[in-house]
């Protein structure tokens, strides 16, 4: 009896691989284990995307190689076996129902996203007003070294109830107000040539910021403005300072999510005298 189709199980994964070598992050070594500071092996395998069957385009969280020295779940999984089940220790991280988005929070890594794009993504909130604003920073190669384009926006946020599905996650709606594009490589402008549903067809410039607001956002990046959407918060906490944010991973039925994006971390918490359009000035991340 084969359950996989029931059960939807395949191993598309397995079409797109990726093995890198990282040094840890200082959040997931302790300072006893300075020692332990070497490159970890991560295997990216491929994610599902929203049509099962077609070849990924872009990866799952990494996974770590069971003899990595500093992770503790590792070994514990590794000396496990069928008659012998792994018992896990208490988990790190705390969950946090009732943090609240204010402050600056960026991405952990050089994610990728579908169709190989690679990109860094950067946000600021403001629980005084409800304000938002996000930059994402896309990239060519998978280092995050190779500059493409800069997609912004600003809006507001509209807290929800906690969700009904997901354990200590809670319900936002975001509205995108205004969004702006700046190219930053001679190919990427000569690809936004002509495409009047993206800002003005015969201004783009490199390093240049276009308010694409006026042209309704950019169809071909998937940013309509102005829109709503919906989306799931998570906040995670590791003692004593870390905190981590999880977004809602985006579907094309523009429903509500199920599940999450990589985690973002708090850089610093918002200042009343910190710049309005901080993300929107090109100097301060460049």
């Amino acid at each position: 009896m084969d359950c996989m189709d029931s059960l939807n199980l395949n191993f598309n994964e397995l079409q797109l691989m990726r093995l890198e070598y990282r040094p840890p992050l200082a959040i997931d070594i302790g300072p006893a284990q300075e020692d332990l500071q070497k490159f970890h092996s991560q295997l990216l395998l491929g994610a599902e995307g929203p049509q099962a069957g077609n070849r990924p385009t872009y990866y799952q969280v990494p996974l770590l190689s069971s003899q990595t020295e500093s992770c503790s779940f590792c070994r514990v999984l590794y000396k496990s076996s069928a008659m012998s089940p792994p018992q896990l220790p208490g988990a790190q991280r705390l969950y946090l129902p009732h943090a609240d988005l204010n402050g600056h929070w960026m991405s952990l890594r050089c994610e990728v996203h579908p169709y190989g794009l690679f990109l860094i993504r950067i946000f600021i909130f403001s629980s005084k007003d409800s304000s938002w604003q996000f930059r994402h920073l896309y990239y060519r190669d998978a280092k995050c070294q190779n500059p493409m384009f800069i997609l912004s926006a600003k809006g507001s946020y509209k807290v929800g109830k906690p969700s009904d599905i997901i354990l200590d996650a809670v319900e936002y709606e975001f509205h995108v107000s205004e969004s702006f594009l700046t190219p930053e490589d001679m190919q990427f402008v000569n690809n936004l040539i002509g495409l009047r549903s993206c800002g003005s067809s015969s201004n783009w410039k490199i390093n240049q910021m276009v308010n694409i607001t006026a042209f309704g956002g950019c169809k071909e990046l998937g940013i309509t403005v102005p829109s709503t959407e919906k989306d799931l918060v998570r906040f995670e906490g590791r003692e004593p300072d870390f905190t981590f944010l999880y977004l809602g991973e985006a579907s094309e039925d523009h429903r509500r999510p199920t599940s999450f994006q990589p985690a973002l971390m708090r850089c610093t918490s918002l200042n009343v005298a910190d710049d309005d359009d901080f993300l929107l000035n090109y100097n301060h991340l460049r």
